[in-house]
């Protein structure tokens, strides 16, 4: 029977596996957790949607900075460029998710590059960039590496884009992680998304939880 310990990075490792769609051997250098132990970065992937002044109230009340990653068709909304402006505003930290979100890995060098480059553009964020579907092999690493930026996915997933996965069952995913994880030994950088709203109705609890079990919230500026 495995420990406690040992069970916690199991759960880890298939939880991070199941959900990287095509990629499952990462390239080195490719950041799915902080560099220090201890720290747990939420990150919410795609908005912005109508729940996003919902989230950004929790965030808030909490107390909490996150980071997003927004794909580039969201800017050439004025309302959600407001959005992400006040975003910004209150301390949160703003990433790259490319142009259209791309399978950069079916992409050639020249489209990865535009994807990215007319996102950043339009952003003037940190170059911090997260791939769609997390789906990132030796040669896209190496091309955005090449183009100054830090790639980072994630290693705690609770499938929240899935409609068929439901409410209780991310709740038993984040509970079962963070219970089993060590802040010693272990940090999380946690995939989500704005537009289920389970997911904003879990928050409170996971926030309330990682904070319980000795975790520290930060931007993945503080947890990279």
């Amino acid at each position: 029977m495995l420990g406690r310990d040992a069970m916690g990075k199991y759960i880890l490792v298939v939880i991070c596996v199941l959900n990287l769609g095509l990629t499952t051997h990462l390239p080195l250098g490719v950041h799915s957790s902080c560099t220090r132990h201890g720290l747990l970065a939420l990150t919410f992937d795609d908005g912005v949607s109508k729940y996003y002044p919902e989230l950004l109230e929790i965030l808030e009340r909490k107390q909490v900075t996150a980071t997003f990653f927004v794909v580039g068709e969201t800017l050439l909304s004025p309302m959600k460029r407001g959005f992400l402006k006040t975003t910004q505003e209150k301390g949160h930290q703003i990433a790259n998710h490319t142009f259209s979100h791309p399978d950069l890995s079916r992409l050639t060098d020249i489209k990865i590059e535009s994807e990215v480059k007319e996102t950043q553009n339009a952003l003037l964020s940190e170059k911090v960039l997260r791939p769609p579907f997390g789906n990132v092999d030796q040669r896209v690493y190496d091309k955005l590496k090449g183009m100054g930026y830090s790639v980072v996915i994630w290693n705690l997933d609770a499938a929240d884009w899935n409609p068929k996965v439901s409410k209780e069952k991310m709740r038993n995913i984040y509970v079962q992680a963070l219970n089993l994880a060590n802040p010693a030994k272990e940090s999380f950088i946690v995939l989500m998304h704005d537009k289920r709203h389970a997911t904003l109705e879990l928050l409170p609890e996971v926030i309330d939880l990682a904070r319980a079990r000795g975790f520290t919230l930060v931007t993945l500026k503080e947890c990279l």
